[in-house]
């Protein structure tokens, strides 16, 4: 039997959420809510590289095991768990992005950009 997987809390958060996104894709039976989570479920699915969703989907979603997909595509075990990590870590990213941090000088909006841009108007001598 192999090792288990150890993924960082974040990504397993993520994963999980991935997870119950797709199964409330799956199985809500009112219209509107239906639709509203297969779009978010379509939208988190686009926010990550197709090898990434491919790992995801053949792990999270259809239960195999790494051993396995490593046998069907002749890739270590070891190059797909980190796969599968930075998955959840891309899929951490689209969830919870990374707070940017400002510089002093940095404007905060774009519309103190803009006033910041503008010259002073001359003064009359």
């Amino acid at each position: 039997m192999s090792e288990p997987i150890l993924l960082s809390e974040r990504a397993t958060s993520a994963v999980e959420r991935f997870a119950k996104q797709a199964e409330r894709a799956q199985l809500e039976t009112r219209g509107d809510r239906r639709v509203d989570a297969a779009r978010r479920y379509a939208a988190t699915r686009k926010a990550i590289n197709p090898r990434e969703l491919a790992i995801l989907d053949m792990t999270v979603l259809k239960r195999r095991s790494l051993t396995e997909l490593a046998a069907q595509t002749h890739q270590p075990p070891e190059a797909l768990a980190r796969l599968l990590q930075q998955a959840g870590e891309s899929l951490a990213d689209y969830f919870d992005p990374p707070q940017r941090v400002l510089a002093e000088d940095e404007p905060e909006t774009e519309a103190e950009a803009e006033t910041e841009a503008r010259p002073e108007p001359p003064e009359d001598a």
